[in-house]
Order: structure tokens, then sequence, then C-alpha cells
């Protein structure tokens, strides 16, 4: 197919980001490309009224006469797939934040292998998923592309209810360790602030010096973090990607971050550089962690530093426009030897 020249037409598929409201595509500055939202559809409890939603996302996408579509996450994806399959399409498609574990269903599998082949790139947020989707979902590896996750900037906050300092702090309820993270800190002079639902916490008994709090918004979260000794992320999926908001949050905030050891986490952290990382399912070792951040000072200022600094040149919004245009130029005039040759923006 031979595309239009510059500047080419990208339109941007986002379940909940509107027509008018902002992503990653407003910090790219490569006049290449010219940029349009699809309005998202109404947030609904209805499976069978989601799918109706992302299909008329897709459907809309193609009214707009893209020389590419931006679709975030893999329903909308596979939906803006399935109408370039259907209207016999060349568009092409990126698929970004492509995180969608292995699962049981053979219909399933099969209906996502059948319609990723018409998705021209895909964009998971670590490399070993890059690795899993290709041998699991028999993706072709030259279609798949690890690009970071990003975190903008976020308004300053202070605590609705401060909480007595020095502690540390954990948040999240997907894919956590909390029962390490319990084990870890019983017996320990350590004070932690845990945010977390409930159903993340099952089966977990947390000792006296860890305080819970759940159902408070994620300003109140980033202000708690910010005025927190550190961020501790302990990681229970050792392959699919987690915790990646909650760490480049604490990175934003220069907040130094000790994190259980895993390959998505790698692909962000170095361990005694930008974080302190630690043996999966080890109390001991995660202890030991948190007890030298919080009683060294110089240390918990250069792993905040230098963490913070990298934040700013891989995961800043500005470095995920430039990832994006990165990787628009690669779907449209890219090849296998491109993608080989692909570097992230910092990296």
């Amino acid at each position: 197919m031979k595309m239009a020249r510059p500047p080419y037409n990208v339109v941007v598929a986002h379940p909940t980001i509107s027509a008018a409201g902002n992503w990653i595509d407003d910090f790219v500055e490569d006049s290449s490309f010219t940029f349009k939202k699809v309005e998202p559809f109404k947030a609904t409890s209805s499976l069978f009224r989601r799918w109706i939603g992302r299909l008329g996302m897709g459907w809309r996408a193609y009214h707009n006469s893209p020389d590419v579509v931006v679709a975030n996450f893999p329903h909308l994806a596979l939906s803006v797939a399935f109408w370039k399959m259907v209207m016999f399409r060349r568009t092409k498609i990126v698929a970004w934040s492509y995180n969608i574990p292995p699962l049981d269903s053979r219909i399933k599998r099969f209906v996502i292998a059948f319609l990723s082949r018409r998705i021209d790139l895909m964009v998971p947020h670590s490399r070993v998923e890059t690795e899993i989707y290709s041998s699991f979902y028999g993706i072709p590896r030259h279609k798949l592309v690890f690009v970071p996750f990003q975190r903008g900037r976020l308004p300053e906050a202070e605590p609705f209810e401060p909480v007595e300092k020095p502690y540390l702090i954990a948040m999240g309820s997907m894919s956590r360790d909390y029962r390490t993270l319990a084990d870890a800190m019983r017996g320990s002079d350590l004070k932690l602030l845990l945010i977390a639902d409930q159903h993340a916490l099952k089966g977990v008994r947390l000792p006296p010096n860890v305080g819970l709090r759940n159902g408070i918004s994620y300003v109140e979260c980033c202000a708690l973090t910010k005025s927190a000794e550190a961020m501790v992320l302990p990681i229970a999926s050792k392959n699919t990607a987690s915790g990646h908001i909650t760490l480049l949050t604490a990175m934003m905030l220069g907040v130094p971050v000790i994190a259980t050891r895993c390959d998505s986490i790698a692909d962000y952290v170095t361990d005694g550089d930008t974080a302190l990382t630690v043996p999966p399912e080890d109390p001991v070792a995660l202890r030991d962690a948190m007890e030298r951040v919080a009683e060294d000072p110089e240390l918990r200022a250069g792993l905040a530093q230098r963490a913070h600094s990298a934040w700013k040149t891989r995961y800043s919004d500005e470095a995920a426009g430039r990832n994006l245009a990165k990787v628009l130029h690669l779907a449209l005039n890219g090849s296998g030897e491109a993608l080989a040759d692909f570097v992230p923006e910092g990296y």
C-alpha cells in the first residue's frame, strides 16, 4: 500500500479519554502527524454493551479517513481490527498497552490470534510480554514492540488525613504479594501504610504496625506517597506487567522504591541505582531492604534522585510522545529489520 505523504492522519481511540481530552499524542512534536481522538463509549457494567461500545468506537475511527489508528488496550484494538477486516481497509493499526494475559479458552485464543493478524504493531509495556504473546498466541515477533509505560505530572495536594511520620507506603490491588509484605513487617519497628482493596488482602493477616486505607482518591494516594520514606512494591505476577502505575508515580514524585525482582520491573529500574529489588516471596530480604532505606537518608536521597531523573528521560509524557512518534513511523514505513533496531526513548 502506498501511504499518503506527511502529515499522516492518526486517529486515537481510548476507552476513557474524550475527543477533547489529553493523551500522549498531545506531546508529539513530530510534524509528520496530525491527531484526532474518537469520543469514547459510555461506561457500563454490561459486558455486551461494552463490546457494542468498543465496536462503535472502531467504526467511528474509520470515519476520519485515518492512515493509522492507535487503539488503546486489547479489546478496543481487536474491535478496530474487526472493522479493518470487514471493510477491507488497509489502514495501519497500532495497539497501545497491549496487555492480554494467556487465556484458557481455546475460542478466545483463536479469536485473539485471528484478529491480531490485522494489527500492524502491538505495544506491550514489558519485554517479557512480547515473548509470551508471540509464543502463546502465535503473533509474529516483529509485530510486538516494547515501549515503557508512562506517568505524567500530577497536581500536588496534601493528604486529607495526614499520617504520623516516618512511614513506608504500599498501594495497589492487582497482582500484589501482600502476604510476603505482612510477614516482612511482622515484628519490625517500621511503620507502613497500605492502600489496597479488601480483595487484595484475602488470607493476609496484617500486623499492628501496618495501617490500612482504601476508598481514597488517586490524588490523595499521591500526596501520601510523597510524604513517605519509600514505596514498597511486592509483586505476585512474575510474567505479566504489574505495578507500573505505582512504580512510576513514586519515581515521578522522587520517592525511593523497594520492589520485587521480576522481569516486568527489570525493564524500568536497576537494582541499587534507581530502586532496591528483592527476590520474590522473601520476607527476610524485603525487611532488610526496608530497614536499609529507612535508616539511611543518603541512600534514600540517591535512589530518589536517580529514579526521578530516569522518569523524566524515559517515562514522562514528553518521553512517551517521542516513543509514540517512533512507533508510528515504524508502523508506516518499518520492517522486521527496523523493529530489531528500535530502542525506546532514554534506553
